[in-house]
């Protein structure tokens, strides 16, 4: 038995030189293959670059562009091989990047300009691409276009189903009330149109139509009786009291038309600037409570007064005006793009402060597949609220992009993209999750569908004897349906 456990060890140990001695073997070989690419001078740079460029030798080019920019050549006409190079393998990002490297040796190179210029156009960049195209005044056959937005669609609730209740009220408390908002149905159209020296332009104008349910419970003091008493040979007559429950329940509609206006400018060296204002009236009428403290003798007899609470529940119209201004600086890197913004809004009469970040990751270089993450922090009445969104896309078809995302909270009142989409119902959105496919029929007509699942909760207040208000969380889910048509008109 021993000279068994003997072998293995001793076997153990002869494996463990092997690795040793392998490993030893690999990095020696490793520091002598890194010792033998020496470092490229500029004749090899520039006749490798321009012999794989001249026989189309795509890939060899990229190989030898990339280890002479780490051997510190840096040149235009080795970016614009590069450039040229990486477009031609669908690699426009990375394309784009170089060529902008290019154009800063030299402004005028009509060639390199119209590689950017496309590089541009085949990743969505069209505010860069067409500010490059008329400035140099590029000869080409895309024009400046301008495009009409139309969506619409509903929101799909369980809210009111899910939460609506017969007894808000329980025997510690004498107020109860809830305010859910249920379906909804949106609508938009809007025109987007530039570059105009630099600039291009969206103006859209949206409405909301949302279904809501307002319950009020009330709970006051009523007679419901009276009581003979004997008491040292007299009798005498006490008034019994109790609560009474009274329900009010109003079934109305919030009304809510926007204007949007965004404007995305394009910098030097390639940032980009948004700056954007949704401005929104919403209008409604429903019920609501006011409560005033009331003197009572409880007894007949009584010479000091005790007080009760009374409510009085009535209707009451609102219309009112809001604001978001959002500002935002973009950037490309190779194949990764970055937003910051920040943004201030008045939504629901409080003052929000909201900045964040986004990331999107382009593995392949092109539109094909994508990854993006997002985080934003929203302040209001000095408390920070943050979300974090994860999601992805590519190609699935000629033509036909997917794409999901999900995205965790809460957070309440607050915007993104650009304020382009406004939260302001004042519920919380704890877990979204969702899909969307965009389809190109043509050059000039894109068909998107957009599907949403959100978690979401809002509040039950009361209000005890003593006076103390208390918030009972309560949840739903809502279901996103939002078709779309984009015409490019020439």
């Amino acid at each position: 038995m021993d000279c068994k456990i003997k072998n293995i060890i001793n076997s153990f140990k002869s494996i463990c030189i092997v690795i040793f001695l392998l490993a030893a073997f690999i990095l020696l070989f490793n520091q002598n293959l890194n010792a033998q690419q020496h470092t490229l001078n500029f004749i090899e740079v520039e006749s490798g670059t321009y012999s794989y460029y001249q026989a189309r030798e795509w890939d060899s080019l990229i190989d030898l562009g990339e280890r002479a920019l780490k051997d510190g050549h840096d040149y235009f006409y080795l970016r614009v091989r590069l450039g040229i190079a990486l477009f031609s393998k669908e690699r426009y990002f990375e394309a784009a990047w170089h060529l902008e490297k290019a154009h800063q040796f030299n402004k005028n190179d009509k060639t390199a300009i119209e590689y950017l210029f496309y590089s541009y156009l085949y990743t969505n960049r069209n505010a860069e691409a067409f500010a490059l195209k008329n400035k140099h005044k590029l000869n080409v056959p895309e024009k400046t276009q301008a495009s009409v937005l139309l969506e619409s669609g509903p929101i799909l609730s369980d809210n009111i189903n899910r939460n609506r209740s017969d007894f808000l009220v329980g025997p510690d408390s004498l107020f109860g009330k809830q305010n859910l908002s249920d379906n909804k149905y949106y609508n938009q159209i809007g025109i987007g149109f530039g570059p105009v020296k630099n600039t291009s332009f969206y103006f859209g104008y949206n409405q909301l139509i949302v279904s809501k349910l307002k319950q009020i419970q009330t709970s006051e003091l009523v007679k419901t009786g009276f009581d003979t008493i004997l008491d040292n040979g007299w009798y005498y007559v006490d008034t019994l009291y109790g609560r009474e429950l009274a329900m009010n329940e109003n079934r109305y509609q919030f009304f809510q038309h926007a204007l949007y206006f965004s404007a995305t400018q394009v910098l030097k060296k390639g940032w980009l600037l948004n700056a954007s204002l949704h401005w929104l009236y919403v209008d409604y009428t429903t019920i609501y409570a006011d409560a005033k403290e009331v003197e009572y003798f409880a007894q007949s007899y009584d010479t000091v007064p005790n007080m009760t609470r009374v409510y009085t529940v009535d209707t009451l119209s609102t219309q009112r005006n809001n604001i978001v201004v959002s500002a935002t600086v973009y950037k490309s890197i190779k194949n990764i793009n970055t937003s910051l913004f920040g943004s201030y809004s008045d939504l629901n009469y409080q003052n929000q402060f909201q900045t964040g970040i986004k990331v999107t990751y382009f593995p392949k270089g092109n539109l094909n597949l994508y990854a993006s993450s997002k985080f934003i922090a929203s302040l209001s009445n000095s408390y920070i609220s943050p979300f974090f969104e994860l999601s992805g896309g590519g190609k699935i078809f000629k033509g036909s992009w997917l794409e999901g995302s999900i995205a965790k909270g809460p957070i309440s009142n607050f915007n993104e993209n650009d304020a382009y989409v406004v939260y302001n119902s004042g519920d919380k959105i704890r877990l979204r999750a969702g899909a969307n496919i965009i389809v190109l029929l043509s050059p000039g007509l894109e068909l998107t569908l957009r599907y949403q699942h959100l978690e979401q909760s809002t509040f039950l207040e009361t209000q005890t004897f003593e006076n103390s208000i208390n918030l009972e969380s309560i949840k739903y889910s809502s279901n996103l349906i939002i078709g779309g048509i984009t015409w490019k008109l020439k």
